[in-house]
């Protein structure tokens, strides 16, 4: 999955950040089917982030990941700066096709 977050003033970004580090270690050794999750600041402008994630199904995803407590913490902080338009977020999923790696 990627989703692109474009945010209009570092406060909200920095918040966003600190929420997606909490979810992020709480997620790393308890989530199995999660394989990547990682968010990234671009280099060409300070206000968008990148997020990538990877899980080993889509149940993985839609069923135990959208379940976590992390999950039902962070959500609800990007849905909040969301509506106060401080962030615009975009993005789409994908099926890996298998022909590349991670390493």
């Amino acid at each position: 999955m990627y989703v692109e977050l474009e945010f209009t003033n570092a406060r909200a970004a920095k918040e966003l950040v600190r929420a997606w580090r909490e979810c992020a270690d709480w997620c790393r050794t308890r989530e199995r089917g999660l394989l990547h999750y990682e968010i990234s600041q671009s280099n060409k402008d300070e206000l968008t982030y990148s997020i990538f994630e990877r899980y080993a199904s889509e149940t993985a995803y839609a069923v135990t990941h959208k379940a976590t407590e992390a999950y039902k913490t962070f959500r609800p902080k990007m849905q909040a700066l969301q509506d106060a338009g401080e962030l615009k977020v975009s993005g789409a999923s994908f099926f890996e096709l298998g022909h590349g790696f991670v390493s």
